[in-house]
């Protein structure tokens, strides 16, 4: 069986991009710091940590509920679409209606959000940011680098527009 170019290279960059890196971390998962040879106490370290089976158990029925909502959803919208009566510019609004919340993902939430102490910081587009947090969960002061945008949760003010 001879393989097509264009199989060849997606074969070689799923390999070199996907699967390589996920055989190194799961190698790594079984050595421990200091130690040569195979171990599985970090499995045992984060399997017995305290609220472990909560938290799974918390992330297994968000999977499940969504996954239902999604299909029940997702059901109707293809049903509609090929089974239905109705007119082909409300076919072709559901297929674009669809797609919307894939696209609003990668165009407008904020990119590389990352915590140290009680400041989070990240980007939004083009705009860096920094809130620091406290108190009950809540947001204290926040700043929009590049927009010049301060304040807090109840006052901020626009100062200029940076070049």
């Amino acid at each position: 069986m001879v393989m097509k170019p264009k199989i060849l290279l997606l074969a070689v960059f799923f390999l070199a991009f996907l699967a390589l890196p996920m055989i190194m971390v799961l190698a790594r998962s079984f050595t421990a710091d200091g130690t040569a040879g195979i171990t599985f106490s970090n499995y045992v370290e984060v399997l017995t940590e305290k609220g472990f089976l909560q938290a799974l158990g918390n992330s297994l029925l968000i999977s499940v509920c969504s996954a239902l909502v999604t299909t029940v959803l997702a059901f109707i919208l293809a049903y509609t679409i090929h089974y239905t009566n109705v007119g082909r510019r409300y076919k072709k609004l559901v297929e674009k209606a669809a797609v919307l919340p894939m696209l609003w993902e990668a165009c407008c939430t904020p990119d590389g959000l990352t915590w140290e102490g009680d400041t989070l910081s990240g980007a939004i587009g083009e705009a860096e940011f920094t809130a620091l947090c406290s108190g009950e969960g809540g947001l204290s002061e926040f700043a929009v680098e590049d927009y010049h945008l301060t304040g807090t949760v109840t006052d901020f003010t626009w100062l200029s527009a940076s070049e």
